[in-house]
């Protein structure tokens, strides 16, 4: 089992045994990826190099999703809990087999956004959709570019998986 840092707050541990990668932010929590339910079983079967490579890539498209810029409004970084909505976020779509979540925003979820966009701002989910619903999907997506706006936007959107005592149960037998 492995243990590294990356950028101060976003830790990763491999665990070669389980075949997990945990990622962990610090102030915010840490998850799980199963890298055989997003590669399949043909991972045990790679060599020791191969492995590797898998698990860099992964760490590397997870963890990047940590380096959000400064919201332009208000010139703050990023909180960890968004950092780790994003990372989290990233992780979900590679287990149901989506390497990239910019195609998922071919179709915007505008109910979803006005809502990410009302929670972040502290207003009314009404008052975002009367302000914004004649914008054209092109337009909408650029509030995307938020850090808080796309975090809540990408909690709201990503599938919820099953009862957590049954998730918990499959963790459990990690370890």
């Amino acid at each position: 089992m492995t243990t590294q840092e990356r950028k101060k707050v976003v830790q990763y541990r491999w665990d070669d045994v389980g075949n997990a990668l945990t990622f962990s932010v610090i102030g915010a929590g840490s998850f799980t990826l199963n890298v055989l339910a997003i590669v399949g079983e043909a991972f045990k079967d790679l060599s020791s190099v191969g492995k590797r490579s898998v698990v860099h890539g992964l760490v590397q498209k997870v963890s990047d999703k940590a380096a959000v810029g400064r919201d332009p409004e208000t010139g703050r970084s990023a909180t960890p809990a968004e950092k780790f909505a994003r990372m989290k976020a990233t992780g979900e779509a590679l287990v149901q087999g989506v390497w990239s979540t910019r195609s998922t925003l071919e179709s915007l979820n505008r109910a979803a956004l006005f809502a990410a966009i009302a929670a972040v701002r502290g207003v009314a989910p009404e008052k975002v959709a009367s302000k914004f619903q004649s914008q054209p999907d092109a337009v909408l997506k650029t509030l995307l570019t938020v850090s808080g706006i796309a975090a809540e936007y990408a909690r709201l959107t990503t599938p919820q998986g099953g009862d957590s005592a049954e998730v918990e149960g499959m963790l459990a037998e990690l370890e």
